[in-house]
């Protein structure tokens, strides 16, 4: 074999098939790195969410319960003015103690407040529909709330209880979630 050939042979085997496996492995440490890095920030991200979900959730229930709980909504759902004036100002009341709990909290794009009978209150744009099943399943609950999705609409329901009468249902209460916040909630986890 003549010299030449042996120092290429030589060249190939201490210099560039080592560079070859040193490659290799570094390849596969980098794509390892990259996919641990890209699965951390997902987990992040789904803990985000949920955060966002749970806490959309936790206030829905405490305002929902603020409401129900008010001694000036339960006079109000149940009715029984006088005057349009004494009405007027019982509406004027419940929509106070409206923009006091609800606040700068933009999860809901519209709340209502119903009696047995027909809608009283409304906040927001949306048509006033409160299907007979949520409504049957409200009472069952006796005044615990349920999520519950439709055509194009993420809301939760409450049934309002009398506070004079153990068991007896005077009105249901509906929050209707913004498209916008859901979305909100989801669009981080696209950009992963």
């Amino acid at each position: 074999m003549p010299i030449i050939v042996k120092l290429y042979l030589c060249t190939a085997v201490f210099i560039i098939l080592p560079l070859v496996v040193v490659g290799f492995y570094l390849n596969i440490r980098f794509a390892e790195l990259t996919l641990s890095k890209a699965s951390e920030g997902a987990l992040q991200t789904l803990k985000q969410t949920q955060q966002n979900f749970e806490s959309l959730a936790e206030d829905t229930n405490d305002i929902s319960i603020r409401i129900l709980s008010n001694e000036g909504v339960q006079q109000f759902i149940k009715g029984g003015y006088n005057s349009t004036t004494e009405y007027d100002q019982a509406y004027l009341d419940v929509d106070s103690f409206m923009d006091d709990i609800i606040g700068s909290k933009r999860y809901y794009s519209d709340i209502q407040l119903y009696s047995t009978e027909e809608l009283l209150y409304q906040r927001g744009n949306a048509l006033p529909k409160i299907s007979p099943a949520n409504r049957s399943y409200a009472e069952q609950l006796q005044g615990q709330g349920f999520w519950s999705t439709s055509a194009n609409e993420f809301s939760y329901y409450r049934a309002i209880m009398d506070f004079g009468k153990l068991g007896r249902t005077i009105g249901y209460e509906k929050f209707v979630v913004n498209e916008e916040s859901v979305y909100e909630f989801y669009k981080n986890m696209n950009s992963v």
